[in-house]
């Protein structure tokens, strides 16, 4: 009795077990066939996508696309873009809908598919406002989608200069992306980001502290430039005018009543050699009331990302676009690698200042304006020689000892609070805008324009 129930009972597992199998084969073989049909919908929709809307204009020089948007929304109405990468199969129109997940399990033609569709993030704008364009896409085994983007890992594919070029078509313009970095990363979503604004992301987390702006609201740099010369290595002017003086005017008023104040700066040796030679504590050169504290001067670069990523703090979001180090845009003392990101990220200003600078070159007599300019040579220049305001000036860059209508005087006291008396009918006394290691004093006009400098220690 004893065999036969558990033979019986045998019976009944291995029917269970077969079931099962059979429901997994059963469930499998609609889930392959499944796969291969929305594999074949949604290659026809490309291959009539491709026939219906792709005008090409090839030879051996080049290779030119016109996409037409109107037969485009004909089919779909929430196509913003056509994306295509050398090399791989993306050459797709890209969507964009009200929500992130519609067009993970749906087609162009808005059928449901498990491949879904290329579409852009629903927070991004195509009109060329956002810093940062999103685009989804499945990675398929087949390499439909975004499957064969893998292909951007291998050196043969990113040795060649034509495959790092990722072009972007909406219906106004024609974007081309340049690849400059490729890596993985783990599944993270901090870069998922349409707008940067990095004050306004510090004012709403950290809600306490005080958010203090310095800026010269009078200058405009521009027009600066056309009369004085743009700024170079030697003659940085605009670090004077636009921010050591700003921020020397904004701190005189909020701590008006402080003879000193504690500041923690960033710098590190390891950036540049004059920053090499500072020290981890010292007296600010530049403003009066301000001590110096570097407590990350002997950092490298090492150090300063490991610290960030282990800590998970915010930065400024001008790292993740490139740049290695975060200042004016056209400094003269900018690297080639961070002008060549201005020009990507921020095309207009660019060309604006390398307008003006070929305006200038053009004005002082440069034989190759251009070349003066894009070889970095103004950013060496020195003196006014050809800017026309410099031929008013009563001051020369000569040995002022030997020129017949220069005076020397002697003094016969140490340097006090008296002597710049004397010098307040020709303007305002500023002890803040000079070195005051040097001790400089600068006599400046209403406005803050420097007139007269001042030097020499008490």
């Amino acid at each position: 009795m004893r065999k036969k129930n558990k033979k019986y009972k045998e019976v009944i597992f291995n029917l269970i077990v077969y079931m099962i199998l059979l429901f997994i084969l059963i469930y499998s073989g609609i889930k392959i066939y499944k796969w291969y049909k929305d594999k074949t919908s949604n290659k026809e929709i490309v291959e009539q996508i491709k026939e219906t809307v792709v005008v090409e204009d090839k030879n051996e020089y080049k290779e030119e696309y016109t996409i037409d948007f109107n037969k485009l929304k004909e089919q779909n109405k929430e196509t913003v873009a056509w994306i295509k990468v050398n090399n791989t199969n993306i050459e797709y129109p890209v969507v964009k809908a009200n929500n992130n997940n519609f067009y993970l399990n749906h087609s162009f033609d808005k059928s449901e598919n498990l491949a879904g569709w290329i579409f852009a993030d629903y927070r991004n704008k195509f009109d060329n406002t956002d810093k940062n364009i999103i685009i989804y896409g499945h990675n398929m085994r087949d390499g439909s989608m975004f499957g064969s983007l893998k292909n951007i890992l291998n050196s043969d594919w990113y040795e060649n200069e034509e495959n790092t070029n990722i072009t972007l078509y909406t219906e106004n313009e024609k974007c081309i992306y340049k690849v400059f970095s490729i890596y993985k990363i783990e599944s993270e979503d901090y870069y998922i980001k349409t707008e940067f604004s990095n004050a306004k992301r510090f004012k709403s987390e950290h809600t306490k502290t005080p958010f203090l702006s310095a800026r010269n609201k009078d200058k405009n740099f521009y027009d600066m430039c056309e009369v004085i010369g743009p700024p170079s290595r030697v003659m940085h002017w605009c670090c004077t005018v636009f921010k050591t003086g700003a921020i020397t005017k904004k701190i005189n008023g909020v701590f008006k009543d402080k003879k000193n104040i504690l500041t923690f700066y960033g710098i590190r040796r390891s950036e540049s050699a004059s920053r090499n030679k500072y020290d981890r504590v010292s007296d600010s050169p530049k403003i009066t009331k301000q001590n110096v504290v570097s407590p990350i001067i002997d950092w490298i670069d090492f150090d300063v990302w490991l610290y960030i990523l282990t800590t998970k703090i915010d930065f400024n979001d001008a790292y993740r676009f490139g740049y290695s180090r975060v200042g004016c845009w056209c400094c003269p003392n900018n690297t080639l690698w961070a002008q060549y990101l201005s020009k990507i990220y921020m095309p207009e200003q660019s060309k604006k200042w390398r307008d003006q600078l070929i305006s200038f070159a053009i004005k002082v007599g440069k034989k190759d304006p251009e070349v003066y300019v894009d070889d970095g040579m103004w950013k060496a220049r020195q003196g006014g020689n050809g800017v026309e305001y410099s031929e008013n000036t009563f001051v020369e860059f000569k040995p002022c000892a030997t020129e017949k209508e220069s005076f020397n005087y002697e003094l016969n006291k140490p340097i006090s609070e008296e002597l710049y008396e004397f010098f307040k009918p020709f303007g305002w006394i500023n002890k803040e805008m000079g070195n005051s290691r040097l001790g400089q004093v600068y006599v400046t006009d209403k406005i803050g324009n420097p007139i007269l400098r001042l030097q020499g220690k008490k």
